[in-house]
């Protein structure tokens, strides 16, 4: 039987956005549901790499090119740049350079760029039925008949509900009850956003970050991390970071329990005094400048469901993507660009499941196989991933001496 409703999208990340993005360019009815309002920032950077965008951009099939879609995008599109990015990590105490984990290839082009969330989302959200201040409530039903019930009282009827809701999934909370799917790394990370002229950014910051959007600052056992969110021609915006792994139970920086957003606690002030850092870390991670601002007491989280409470799940027309099914940290991690490839990886699951037919008639039969056919693309390399970027972000805080061997040993 025909189901001709819409596929319902719960969030407007960039995965949920990917692929109502391209669905929406071939027809398929989607709407996307997202529980913040339209004007919400989230206005920082990502490192997006070419295996998630080339495959974004080919399916758009448009005549945009790579360098148009990073100006349109990239942190500092705004002044004609494309988001360049220098890996390299430096001793946050000399400014030694270490090495290059990623170093790019002579005569080869740059494989990836920092983009601006917010730009990406909103680059993403053009022309897509997307309906703010929806916050879902609860979900029932089977493939090709699912409804959604929110707050305000809406009730969507669909063909497939998609739970791009992010790491705080409220699907993920109503489809596995009392499941914890949710794990908080013992990492103690702080954020902080700083907004200077330009003038100054050139003189204080750029002179020893160079074009790039990063600077990677790494001490013995804590990390100072400092990033372009945007620039204009006259302000430059700035993210910066310090962390390192939590010290026990008596921990005093370890506040799981805190908001996200925070007055400097004052152990942190104090922990930061007793770093001796060089510019551009010095300039930004500074207690004395820092002290009557509030900080992002992030805490760093994973999140693993299992095949089985997968295909469970599908078996009431829900299908998991981006951060509520596999949320990984964000420095060193790759979650941004293994959400994009969900969408593109979820939309050509819809398109093979209804090839030849008529594409606004979905049937339940293939609302099933279209989640099993996505699981089985994607399930594996994203679970892989969450491995890997919880490794490699564990292994950020090393002793300094470590960090200098491993320097020794990429230039042998």
């Amino acid at each position: 039987m025909a189901t001709q409703k819409p596929i319902i999208i719960i969030g407007a990340g960039l995965s949920g956005l990917a692929a109502a993005r391209l669905l929406t360019d071939q027809g398929i009815p989607v709407i996307v549901f997202e529980q913040s309002q339209p004007d919400r920032s989230q206005g920082y950077g990502l490192t997006l790499r070419d295996w998630a965008y080339n495959a974004l951009l080919e399916e758009l099939g448009n005549p945009i090119g790579v360098s148009d879609f990073q100006r349109a995008v990239a942190t500092d599109g705004a002044i004609g740049r494309t988001g360049w990015v220098d890996l390299t990590f430096r001793n946050n105490g000399t400014g030694e350079t270490l090495f290059n984990p990623d170093p790019p290839k002579p005569g080869q082009p740059n494989t990836i760029f920092r983009a601006n969330r917010s730009f990406l989302r909103n680059w993403l959200a053009e022309g897509v039925d997307v309906r703010y201040e929806h916050k879902l409530e609860g979900f029932q039903g089977e493939p090709g008949h699912v409804s959604a019930f929110f707050e305000n009282g809406v009730v969507q009827e669909g063909s497939i509900l998609v739970a791009a809701d992010g790491v705080h999934s409220t699907v993920r909370g109503v489809a596995f009850p009392g499941n914890q799917t949710l794990n908080i790394l013992p990492v103690i990370l702080f954020h902080g956003k700083v907004n200077i002229p330009r003038a100054k950014y050139e003189t204080a910051v750029s002179t020893a970050l160079g074009p790039s959007n990063v600077a990677a600052g790494v001490g013995d056992s804590f990390n100072t991390f400092i990033t372009v969110a945007s620039a204009n021609k006259e302000d430059v915006h700035l993210d910066w970071s310090y962390s390192r792994a939590r010290q026990g139970d008596n921990d005093p920086l370890w506040m799981p329990d805190r908001g996200e957003l925070i007055k400097v606690p004052q152990h942190l002030l104090k922990e930061i005094r007793s770093r001796d850092l060089v510019p551009p870390f010095s300039t930004l991670v500074n207690a004395d400048d820092i002290k009557k601002d509030k900080v992002y007491n992030w805490r760093i989280r994973s999140v693993y469901i299992s095949r089985a409470q997968l295909d469970q799940a599908a078996k009431r027309g829900v299908v998991f993507i981006g951060d509520s099914v596999h949320a990984m940290p964000i420095f060193g991690g790759e979650g941004g660009n293994h959400a994009i490839l969900d969408g593109v990886d979820l939309f050509r699951a819809i398109q093979a499941a209804s090839d030849g037919r008529d594409k606004n008639d979905l049937r339940a039969g293939e609302v099933e196989v279209i989640a099993q056919t996505f699981y089985d693309t994607a399930l594996g390399r994203s679970q892989d991933a969450v491995k890997r970027c919880v490794q490699r972000f564990s292994a950020f805080h090393r002793p300094i001496q470590e960090w200098k061997k491993i320097a020794g040993m990429s230039k042998t």
